[in-house]
């Protein structure tokens, strides 16, 4: 089968949701390409933070290997809050001739697609959408705005787009009710990860401790993503701040963000425990396992693929009460906290900071859970599964 990712922004090595599955489909035997836009994400301190590990935000067009999967990068007539216009996308589209197009969330290239696909029944088209409560914005002005895009899916997309899939539950009641999608055109195809990379590694966990110089006996609790007020770090922060143990635990935050950000974030710690709070830049997915493995416990504040890594890894999670996130802990393989509650947070930290014995056993049925349902693998053949049935 011929498969087309198309997505506003394409980075691998960055090991998102369509690098996986493009590099799956390859795996299966389908003949698979990306098409993308001739630069990366806009991400915060782009310069800063990520440049040194993907290069210049804007990479150029033409057709590529990038990790192993042929990517085609198209120029961008205009580029407006994280939303493209490629263009020539519909004449590589026809070039191309695909089996199918998975549309990466709901953007200018899907409605574009969709308009293709009246001429050119040929392919089969699923348009995937990651969105969550925690984002959407509230208000006149934006309820006004979802009504429109309400109707705008509902008229173009909604009659052309074989399945929508949600990347959670929430997601796909979104879809629902917010976008006027059709409940029997809505699939519920979750969010994954590697379980052969992401595994826990011994030799990785020594070597990572003895890095920050973290005795075994010791606690490391990892956070790891952008490194922001919108994904929850100050938080975070905040919460290991408040903490009381005996146990001599550290703190680390691994991505990008602002150095000033990093600063003020370290003055708000007391004194005492300052030098237990570590921050390190953004590294390749392959290297992550072993920080993960060097981890005892993962705390996140926002919705993240970096749940499954820890997961796959046997580490046992904390994160926000949240619709789409509760799923991920099903297996008794994590604890909630009140979001915005940096007290809450604080005594789930607690809790698993002195019980090895929970931890160890949150961590294996953590592991046993991205095995069943959320392995990269099983989730690629979703994909095709959905409009193939």
């Amino acid at each position: 089968m011929r498969i087309l990712h198309i997505i506003n922004y394409f980075q691998p090595k960055l090991g998102y949701q369509e690098y996986f599955l493009a590099k799956e489909h390859i795996k299966m035997g389908h003949d698979v390409a990306v098409v993308t836009s001739d630069r990366y994400y806009p991400f915060l301190d782009f310069k800063e933070s990520y440049r040194a590990t993907l290069g210049d935000r804007v990479c150029g067009v033409g057709h590529k290997i990038e990790e192993g999967i042929p990517v085609y990068r198209l120029p961008v007539l205009f580029e407006i809050r994280c939303r493209v216009w490629l263009l020539g996308l519909e004449k590589l589209i026809l070039e191309l001739a695909p089996d199918l197009i998975i549309s990466h969330g709901i953007s200018p290239s899907s409605f574009r697609i969709a308009r293709l696909k009246i001429r050119s029944k040929k392919f089969k088209l699923i348009v995937d959408d990651h969105m969550w409560s925690g984002v959407m914005k509230k208000g006149i002005i934006m309820k006004i705005l979802y009504s429109l895009r309400k109707k705008m899916i509902t008229k173009m997309l909604v009659p052309h787009v074989d399945k929508f899939v949600g990347v959670s539950q929430e997601t796909c009641e979104i879809l629902e009710k917010t976008n006027g999608v059709p409940k029997e055109k809505i699939v519920y195809i979750p969010l994954g990860v590697d379980t052969k990379i992401f595994q826990f590694n011994e030799g990785g966990r020594r070597k990572i401790r003895n890095k920050f110089n973290i005795k075994d006996k010791d606690i490391l609790l990892l956070c790891t993503g952008k490194i922001n007020r919108e994904r929850g770090s100050d938080l975070i922060v905040k919460a290991f701040n408040y903490l009381k143990t005996d146990r001599n635990i550290y703190l680390l935050l691994l991505g990008g963000g602002s150095e000033d950000f990093k600063k003020e974030l370290l003055n708000s710690v007391k004194k005492v425990k300052r030098d237990k709070v570590f921050f390190h830049s953004f590294i390749p997915i392959r290297e992550l396992p072993g920080y993960y493995s060097a981890a005892d416990i993962c705390v996140w504040d926002t919705a993240s693929t970096s749940f499954y890594e820890g997961m796959s890894c046997g580490r046992p999670i904390i994160c926000r009460d949240a619709f789409a996130l509760k799923e991920r802990i099903v297996n008794d393989n994590g604890l909630l906290f009140k979001a915005g509650d940096f007290q809450d947070l604080a005594a789930k930290m607690k809790c698993l900071v002195e019980n090895d014995a929970l931890c160890k056993g949150m961590g294996e049925r953590g592991r046993k859970l991205v095995e069943k349902k959320f392995s990269w693998n099983k989730i690629a053949q979703d994909f095709i599964d959905c409009v193939e049935n």
